[in-house]
Order: C-alpha cells, then sequence, then structure tokens
C-alpha cells in the first residue's frame, strides 16, 4: 500500500488532524507516464562566495552589473571572484536596509530614517534641507520615491536627481489615513503600502507632481511588515496587516497562505520585523519569508502553490537574508555574519554546516480500524553515497507517533544507499500496529536527498 508523503508544511493547531512538516525539502510534480505523481528535493546548501567587512549583512542590491552590499556599516562593492571595495560607513545600521537604483546611484534607506547615495566609487548622504525622515524608498520614472517617516505621505526626488528635493513636491495616500510604510515601484506603478490599507499612483507625466492615485485601485489591505514585499512572476507579493501572507492579482489580494501557517503567524510575538526576498531556481520561484525574532523562515514555491520550512542547523530560521541574482549565481547574505552564498543544489551543508532534511507524513488510518504495520518503505535517488567521511554510508532516521505527532517513539536508521548501490531501499521491518500513525524521516548526511515514495505492508 503505498501512502502519501508530506508534499508541503501543514501542521494545524490539532496535530491528531494534520501533523506534517516540510523542512528543507520542496516539492516537484512529475510529469505524465511516470512511476511517481512526483518527490521531494533537497533545498540548495550555502556556498562560500565572499567574506565582506566585520558585521552581519544588511542588504544586497545589483546595479548595472556590480553588486552592492551594506556589511555591518559600510558599503561594499564586490567583483565576480568576491573581492571586495569599501566605499564607506553610513553610520549605524540596526535593521535591514531598503535598497533600489536609478540606474546612477544605488539609493540607501536605513532604519534610522537616513538616505544615502552609492556608485561604484562613491558614498554620500542626502543633505538636501527638504529630505525628511523616510521609512522605505522606490524608483520609478527617473523619481526617487520615498515614504515619509510615521505619516500618510510620500515625496519625490527631482527628475533624474536622487540628491535634490523640494519640500512642495509632497502627497498623501488619500483612500485612508492609516500611515505609510513602504512605497514599491512594479511594472510602472507605484503601490503605497499602509498599515490597514494598499493604493496605486500612477504617473501622468503633467505638473510639477505628476503622481496622481489610480482608480479602482484602492485595496482594503495593508501591510504588516515593509521588508514582506517582493515582486516576482508579474505581481507581488506580502505579508498582510492580517498576517495573512497575499498576492496581487490585479487590484485584488489573494491569499496564498495556508490555515496552519497563518496559526504559527497569529502566535508570533513580532511580526513587523519580516523579510522576504525571492529567487529563481531550476524553475521553481520561492518567496522566503523569515521572521527574524521568532526564528523561523517559510517559503512559498510560486510553481507549486505549496509551502515549506528553512532551517539552519540549531539556528532555527535559514541563515540566508537578502538575495541578488548577478555573476549567473544566486547570492544570499548571512544574518549574523559579513559572508555571502551561493545557492547551490550540488552543495549538501550550509558552508560545512549539517542541514537536517525532515518529513512528517499525513496520519495514516483506515476509518479506526487496527492495522498491523508488517514494514515501511521510503524510496530515495538511492545510492549516493560520497567516497569516504561522513556520507560514505548514508542513512535515514525514521520515527513514528501513534497519537497524531504529539509525540514520537525512539529512533530507527537504515541506509539509503552507499556510492553506486542504486537498488538500495530503505526498509523498517515489524513497526507494531495502531489505529492511526504519522511517520517521520530525517537526513542529515552531506548528501543528494530526493524522496519519491513510501509504502506500508509492501511485500518483500
Amino acid at each position: 500500500m503505498r501512502i502519501n508523503i508530506a508534499e508541503h508544511a501543514y501542521a494545524l493547531n490539532s496535530l491528531p488532524v494534520s501533523a506534517q512538516r516540510c523542512v528543507n525539502l520542496y516539492y516537484e510534480p512529475a510529469g505524465e507516464e511516470t512511476k511517481t505523481q512526483g518527490a521531494l528535493y533537497g533545498t540548495p546548501g550555502l556556498k562560500i562566495f565572499a567574506s565582506i567587512g566585520s558585521g552581519r549583512i544588511w542588504g544586497m542590491h545589483v546595479m548595472s552589473g556590480v553588486l552592492y552590499v551594506v556589511s555591518g556599516d559600510n558599503v561594499y562593492t564586490v567583483t565576480s571572484d568576491g573581492g571586495a571595495n569599501d566605499l564607506g560607513a553610513i553610520g549605524t545600521v540596526s535593521n535591514v536596509v531598503m535598497m533600489d537604483n536609478n540606474g546612477t546611484n544605488v539609493i540607501i534607506t536605513k532604519e534610522e530614517g537616513d538616505g544615502w547615495l552609492a556608485t561604484a566609487s562613491t558614498l554620500v548622504q542626502i543633505t538636501d534641507g527638504d529630505f525628511p525622515s523616510v521609512t522605505s524608498v522606490a524608483v520609478l520614472d527617473s523619481y526617487a520615491i520615498y515614504t515619509k517617516k510615521a505619516t500618510t505621505q510620500y515625496i519625490l526626488s527631482d527628475l533624474n536627481d536622487a540628491a535634490s528635493y523640494n519640500a512642495a513636491r509632497i502627497a498623501s495616500a488619500e483612500e485612508s489615513p492609516d500611515l505609510l510604510v513602504r512605497a514599491f515601484a512594479n511594472h510602472g506603478e507605484l503601490w503605497l503600502f499602509g498599515e490597514l490599507t494598499t493604493e496605486v499612483h500612477e504617473n501622468t507625466g503633467t505638473g510639477d507632481f505628476p503622481f496622481v492615485p489610480q482608480q479602482n485601485a484602492a485595496m482594503q489591505r495593508g501591510c504588516g511588515a515593509k521588508r514582506s514585499v517582493a515582486a516576482e512572476d508579474n505581481t507581488l507579493f506580502w505579508l498582510g496587516e492580517d498576517r495573512i501572507v497575499y498576492r496581487a492579482d490585479g487590484y485584488t489580494p489573494k491569499r496564498v497562505s495556508t490555515f496552519a501557517i497563518e496559526k504559527a503567524m497569529q502566535d508570533y510575538t513580532t511580526v513587523s520585523d519580516a523579510e522576504a526576498f525571492i529567487y529563481t531556481q531550476d524553475g521553481h520561484k520561492h518567496y522566503v519569508l523569515t521572521f527574524p525574532t521568532e526564528l523561523e523562515t517559510w517559503v512559498f514555491d510560486i510553481a507549486t502553490d505549496k509551502w515549506h520550512q528553512r532551517q539552519s542547523f540549531e539556528e532555527g530560521r535559514w541563515r540566508a537574508t537578502g538575495h541578488a541574482f548577478v555573476f549567473s549565481k544566486n547570492l544570499v547574505g548571512d544574518f549574523e555574519t559579513g559572508k555571502i552564498y551561493e545557492l547551490d543544489l550540488k552543495k549538501y551543508t550550509d558552508n560545512g554546516t549539517t542541514i537536517q532534511r525532515i518529513n512528517t507524513f499525513p496520519i495514516v488510518h483506515n476509518d479506526d480500524k487496527l492495522i498491523t504495520f508488517s514494514n515501511f518503505k521510503v524510496d530515495f535517488d538511492s545510492g549516493v553515497g560520497l567516497t569516504t567521511g561522513q556520507g560514505s554510508d548514508p542513512q535515514c532516521m525514521m520515527r513514528f507517533s501513534n497519537n497524531g505527532g504529539i509525540s514520537f517513539g525512539s529512533e530507527l536508521w537504515r541506509g539509503i544507499g552507499k556510492i553506486g548501490k542504486y537498488l538500495t531501499r530503505s526498509v523498517w521491518k515489524k513497526c507494531g500496529a495502531a489505529r492511526q500513525r504519522v511517520f517521520e524521516i530525517k537526513i542529515t548526511d552531506p548528501v543528494k536527498v530526493v524522496i519519491t515514495a513510501a509504502y506500508i505492508n509492501e511485500p518483500d
């Protein structure tokens, strides 16, 4: 009898209803006329690319093929071989920075409200007397656009000049008096995310202040974390003020989070510091949403509409922060150090640290009838062991729960195939009996992990 693997993370408040976990594994459906409907694949490891400065990575941005990085309190340009040029300090940096560019300058805004302009060789602070304290930056039609701190207002720079401002060039979001938290440019439109509502403005090309509200584009949905907004797949994703994750369908927010994930987020003490980025790899577009205070990372696979978790070993959250695609690489920063990593599907550790891959299966039951489990089998891409060291005889741990995933028994280990042993199957025999059972497997060896199927009571 074939049983379902957990294709996504879906642990409910009542674990006996659903205890599914999918950690450092993502689902990919198979094509027609294949042995299995789909498989779970190991998420990419972190391969060291560069070590920049002396502090953690606060931001990454690409302009004209040059990578700009904020590490600690300093701004750097980084070359394709990982070399770095220190442009100077921008004062104390206490949180992830906002970055955009107008083709001439990379514009950086900090949590403290100040703004900075960087080129490949210069770094200056915006000192115009009409430049206020700001919370975010976006660039659209050669204007630098900022949300003014603790107000409903946003301001524009002079055209093609991110250093020059006019106190009269300011406007308000008009739909609601809630405070603005984020400006975001997308497909020629200016999205203004407030605490409770969102509206879209467009450039009419006329007047000293050319941006006006777009008709029928106001949304009764706000933004709960300004750094959660990210663009991909011709639309925007963000964490709503109601702790639900949304995707814009035109000007309608469409819910993409699940009840299980929303329950987890409802229990968090802090969500306003959530940060997100989107990266594409092997056809999958992943919206990565990390809650730094809660030390948790959730990932939405836009291609499959399924969620999974990312964790770095003994960290809770995933180590990655920020993202830039440059030098034909997906690069991410480190949330504790100045390291920059490449996301590499053929790297099976996080820069040498163990990646723990966990799948907690859906509940196996037969309408409350007693099931005898003569065996439990899992099919992998086997024979992937390394030549020496850890992973030369890769193992899978299995444990099971008879109370719906509330508590589990002892860990039982089986091999998944030394190098070249392609017909290896992981089999656990004489697994007892139960009216309901939740199986969980875990792999920690630094090898390729692909889980294709699972069975119970299959004849030898």
